[in-house]
């Protein structure tokens, strides 16, 4: 089980990130600690991809690409209306309020299913991690397109999808079932996903917060999405420490096995000695691991 999935951390693979950043903060949250490991360990990110049609969402990337000096990550963006323009409760200020004072030029923007195909045959057979703390829509449209290359270069997916505790929808999910179902359906290699039950009581963020600094696009995210609590639970954050870090401490992994999902948004897991399906287990209390990602959180933030 362990060559199934090699944390970035031990093997520095290249990284493309796959987010809806607009329905939640956690997603920029995520981000910064991306940012952060990536410092820490020395991976590449060579691209972001907004999975929605939000134009503010894309804005919001390449907002946080260029505050944290990532001039050269490519932003994908996806190219047709999928109903998510009504989330801007705090994308919307980083593209507007952000973004014009940020110095430099911005990342450079093309179609989602163009980065993918672009960074997949540039790199290495097993040479990339994909983390998606979305809905399935871009990467099912780009494994349609590119089926062979998806299952020759991708090493694994690590993705906040699904619940396995009960049987309850989960937003990234059922947001599109048919791509989720379909992906799960295509992707040969490894998937491990963080469910809706892990994050949900690992609550994080700037819990000491008061009023931040206008111009820091992480902390903006927590104070203007959660009007002024400036916590939320773990959800996106979780699969991007997962990627980074493998089995730690703080997190380890079920049995292999086989993940589907029902018409209705319903997770099924069937474990399975030759499974490449996997989901997250906390290995031990919320609270430790919240200290634990709240510590990263403020070292990602910069000092204001």
């Amino acid at each position: 089980m362990d060559n199934l999935f090699e944390p970035l951390k031990n093997t520095k693979r290249i990284v493309i990130l796959d987010t809806d950043i607009g329905p939640d903060c956690d997603d920029a949250g995520a981000i910064a600690i991306l940012f952060h490991l990536q410092k820490q360990y020395g991976f590449t990110i060579k691209g972001m991809v907004n999975c929605t049609s939000n134009p503010y969402g894309t804005k919001s990337l390449q907002t946080l690409c260029k505050y944290y000096g990532y001039h050269n990550i490519l932003i994908g963006e996806y190219d047709k209306f999928d109903g998510f323009g009504n989330q801007i409760k705090y994308n919307k200020y980083l593209s507007e309020n952000i973004l014009p004072k940020l110095s430099g030029k911005d990342n450079t923007v093309i179609k989602s299913t163009d980065l993918y195909r672009s960074v997949l045959e540039h790199s290495e057979d097993n040479g990339i991690v994909v983390i998606t703390i979305g809905s399935f829509l871009t990467v099912s449209e780009s494994i349609k397109e590119n089926t062979e290359l998806w299952n020759k270069k991708v090493h694994a997916v690590i993705s906040m999808a699904g619940c396995f505790n009960q049987k309850k929808r989960e937003f990234n999910a059922v947001w599109n079932i048919k791509s989720t179902q379909y992906f799960f359906n295509t992707f040969n290699n490894t998937i491990i996903c963080t469910g809706l039950e892990l994050g949900a009581d690992i609550i994080t963020g700037f819990p000491h917060m008061a009023i931040p600094n206008a111009y820091n696009p992480v902390k903006m995210a927590y104070y203007l999405f959660t009007e002024g609590q400036n916590t939320r639970p773990s959800w996106d954050l979780t699969a991007v420490l997962f990627a980074v870090e493998g089995v730690s401490q703080y997190l380890r992994l079920s049995a292999p096995g086989d993940i589907t999902f029902t018409d209705e948004g319903i997770t099924e897991y069937k474990p399975s000695i030759t499974g490449k399906h996997f989901y997250m287990i906390k290995n031990t209390e919320s609270k430790i691991i919240s200290e634990y990602i709240n510590e990263l959180l403020e070292k990602s933030a910069i000092t204001d």
